[in-house]
């Protein structure tokens, strides 16, 4: 994916500390577009020599660094375009370098541009174009809103899609193959569920269940873990209980690099639609997903 950067807050700020900071800011933003193998750029007319009085301050040193990350970004050409291949801008955009990147935008049919925090020249999350080739601009302010949007766009038109898009984004959730073929079966019901919903269960499974597993989680034990997931996120989590797993444990159990696991915890959706049942296991460090179809036996029936 490619990010069209609003350069206004680093070229407005007068102060080399300051500076500096949103600097630090863009670093995050350039590395997270990275790791989701996407490509920063700058406008062709924008050059370090335009903090030239930074860079020749008694303090120039230390921008030196940060002003070859710039070089690492590709060039955005600029070149003419007309303002009648817009109608309108909502909200209307006053500043003229955000008009011409938004501009820019339609002409190469590139939805995403990537705003400083502090940048007001650009305030809104999101500018609708009419009578336009794109319909929107999407403005990611942050290296979170990046990682949201990564994990959203393109939207996913299979469970295999989701599947595959949550390995992407939070390698530290393992999904067996188990999880695919069983998930494939599933299909009409995961599809009714909503996949937005399951790609927002897996990231509260990689934001609050990985750190409790991996012992970052002081004073709650994994019942009061599922039952913040259940109570804030409405995520139907519990575990097994043992007397279904006494009379159907095979059921749940799974082989992971020769070794046999039993999976109990799982997330159930309404009565009978589908079950995704997963296990932490420790000496890989991670959240493995094993059955993810129909729902198994239990000792109620």
């Amino acid at each position: 994916m490619d990010y069209y950067f609003n350069e206004n807050a680093i070229l407005h700020e007068p102060s080399p500390y300051c500076l500096k900071e949103l600097l630090k800011e863009f670093k995050e933003l350039y590395d997270e577009t990275e790791k989701y193998g996407g490509k920063m750029w700058l406008k062709e007319t924008f050059s370090c020599h335009d903090l030239k009085a930074f860079a020749d301050s008694e303090n120039g040193r230390q921008f030196a660094l940060p002003f070859q990350l710039f070089g690492k970004c590709s060039r955005l050409t600029v070149g003419q375009y007309t303002e009648d291949a817009i109608k309108a801008i909502e909200p209307e955009v006053l500043d003229e370098r955000v008009r011409e990147l938004i501009y820019l935008c339609n002409r190469d049919e590139n939805e995403r541009i990537v705003s400083l925090t502090e940048d007001t020249s650009a305030p809104e999350k999101e500018y609708c174009l009419r009578g336009a080739a794109l319909a929107r601009v999407v403005n990611l302010r942050t290296a979170a809103e990046i990682g949201d949007y990564n994990l959203m766009n393109p939207f996913p038109q299979s469970i295999r899609e989701v599947f595959e898009r949550v390995e992407k984004m939070y390698p530290d959730i393992v999904f067996t193959k188990t999880a695919y073929k069983t998930a494939a079966t599933r299909e009409s019901a995961y599809r009714t569920i909503g996949y937005e919903r399951l790609l927002n269960m897996f990231r509260r499974m990689n934001e609050t269940l990985l750190p409790f597993y991996r012992g970052k989680v002081s004073g709650k034990s994994e019942t009061d873990i599922f039952q913040e997931l259940r109570t804030v996120y409405n995520i139907d989590i519990s575990p097994e209980s043992q007397k279904t797993l006494d009379l159907y444990g095979k059921q749940r159990q799974l082989k992971i690099d020769g070794v046999k696991h039993e999976f109990s915890n799982h997330i159930k959706f309404k009565k009978d639609a589908c079950r995704i049942y997963f296990r932490f296991l420790e000496d890989k460090n991670k959240i493995y997903i094993g059955h993810s179809g129909k729902h198994l036996d239990t000792a109620d029936g």
